[in-house]
C-alpha cells in the first residue's frame, strides 16, 4: 500500500504554522479541541489504481483522498480565519498535484459558536522515495 500521509500532513502543518503558529493541527479526530484554530487533516481513501496494477502484485499507483476540517472560534473573524487557512491548505495540496473535489462551510453541530469549513482533495499518488 502506498502511504504518504505523514508527508502531506507535515507539508500542510509547516505552511499553516508559518502564519498561525499556535494552530492545533492533528491527523486523528479530537472531539474537543484544546485550542483554535483547529485543523484536522486525514487520508480518507487509499485504493489501488487498477489501471496501473501489475500482475506482479506491486502497486505502482493509488487513488488517494484527503479531507480537511478547519475550525475557528474567534469572536469576530472565525469565518475569515477558516477561509484563510483553507487557502493555505489549497496552495499546498494543489502544488502536490491534488485537485479539490469540494470545499464548503459545514455546520458544527456540537457547538454553533465554532465555524467550520471542510475541503476534500484527490489525486493518483505514487510511493515517495
Amino acid at each position: 500500500m502506498i502511504d504518504n500521509e505523514d508527508y502531506y500532513v507535515n507539508m500542510v502543518t509547516k505552511a499553516i504554522r508559518a502564519k498561525y503558529p499556535k494552530a492545533e493541527i492533528v491527523s486523528e479526530y479530537v472531539p474537543k479541541p484544546s485550542r483554535f484554530p483547529h485543523i484536522y487533516i486525514r487520508e480518507t481513501d487509499n485504493s489501488t489504481n487498477l489501471a496501473a496494477y501489475t500482475l506482479s502484485g506491486k502497486e505502482p499507483l493509488a487513488n488517494v483522498s484527503y479531507t480537511v476540517d478547519v475550525y475557528s472560534n474567534s469572536k469576530e473573524r472565525k469565518k475569515s480565519i477558516c477561509k484563510d487557512i483553507i487557502a493555505i491548505i489549497d496552495t499546498v495540496m494543489l502544488s502536490e498535484y491534488f485537485y479539490r473535489v469540494m470545499c464548503n462551510p459545514f455546520p458544527n453541530e456540537n457547538d454553533a459558536t465554532i465555524y467550520r469549513i471542510i475541503a476534500r482533495y484527490n489525486k493518483i499518488d505514487k510511493e515517495r522515495n
